[in-house]
């Protein structure tokens, strides 16, 4: 087919927003919302439509949180699947920086692919034991400075970290060869 397969896809997502009844609408990953064309697109997309005065009403400051993640999993998106943009916003890299620009999208699609397959949880009380699933795109978990802590079971740390740095558990001997460069 002549188009992306984004243009062809539409995600059926509607995730409710602090136990509100908002929820917020994922669909039509295709449309022009999720692939900004201009400058300006790109700039009212990675701004906040954040304001002080959002705290006075439950329901707009609901309204800006439901926002805010959709804005998440859009720049999620673009980071991860800019390749296939044929906007020409992207500056032109050098061939050693498209295999960097390469290994980086490889690593947080592996990443997006351990939180989602792990499932990724939450605690409301410090240092709990009991987790709650996280209810929100993983995109908002990466987007706003969360902190994430991995707890591996099961297998060395170093096999973990080779999988999401390099995609192979054996790629890299941490132990003789140290950090990676």
């Amino acid at each position: 087919s002549s188009g992306s397969w984004a243009s062809n896809a539409e995600a059926k997502v509607h995730l409710i927003v602090l136990d509100s009844g908002m929820s917020i609408d994922l669909s039509n990953v295709g449309s022009s919302e999720w692939r900004p064309r201009s400058h300006q697109e790109w700039m009212d997309l990675w701004s906040t439509p954040w304001r002080e005065e959002h705290s006075l009403s439950q329901e707009i400051l609901l309204r800006t949180i439901a926002c805010e993640m959709k804005r998440d999993a859009i720049l999620i998106f673009q980071t991860l699947f800019a390749q296939n943009s044929r906007t020409g916003l992207a500056p032109p890299m050098t061939q050693q920086e498209i295999e960097l620009h390469d290994k980086r999208v490889l690593f947080l699609k592996r990443l997006f692919l351990c939180l989602a397959v792990c499932r990724l949880t939450y605690c409301v009380d410090e240092n709990s034991k009991s987790t709650q699933p996280w209810p929100y795109p993983l995109a908002s978990a990466l987007c706003h400075g969360s902190r994430i802590l991995f707890r591996i079971n099961g297998a060395p740390w170093s096999d973990f970290l080779n999988l999401l740095l390099h995609g192979d558990c054996a790629a890299h001997d941490w132990e003789t060869s140290g950090v990676p460069k």
